[in-house]
């Protein structure tokens, strides 16, 4: 008796069809997952400069802030060895005055390396510090 061998043709095209699927859902999620490592670095380099900036804040009594985006202040912060997706941020100050206390509000933008990574146009992470909270908030987006 002649036994065939191999498969038939709906047999490959639901291997193929099912190999595509999973090639494609594994880039998908893979892209995510390298925009959360970059959002994580975003928030660690935001902390380091809270960490700075706390720093001059208690001889000065001020945060330093930019002007626009910049990737270091003299003497103070420089990001340019640090930041593999990030090479960029904006440093702004508020304050506010209630009951007798002022708080203090340092906002922090960290801007993506599109020249490096052209895909993560549109990605940031932002961080409010306050004085009176003595804590970090983030916002970020990643498309």
């Amino acid at each position: 008796m002649l036994k065939n061998e191999g498969f038939t043709l709906v047999e490959s095209l639901v291997v193929i069809i099912l190999v595509s699927l999973l090639a494609f859902l594994g880039i998908h999620y893979g892209r995510r997952n390298v925009k959360m490592a970059a959002i994580n670095e975003g928030k660690s380099l935001i902390s380091s400069i809270v960490v700075q900036e706390k720093k001059y804040f208690a001889e000065n009594y001020t945060f330093l802030t930019t002007s626009g985006k910049q990737t270091k202040i003299e003497g103070l912060i420089d990001i340019n060895t640090v930041g593999d997706f990030f090479n960029k941020f904006e440093i702004s100050q508020q304050s506010m005055t209630s009951g007798g206390y002022t708080d203090y509000i340092l906002e922090i933008t960290m801007y993506p390396n599109t020249d490096k990574h052209p895909d993560f146009n549109g990605v940031y992470v932002k961080g409010k510090y306050s004085t009176y909270t003595n804590e970090i908030k983030y916002e970020e987006n990643y498309d």
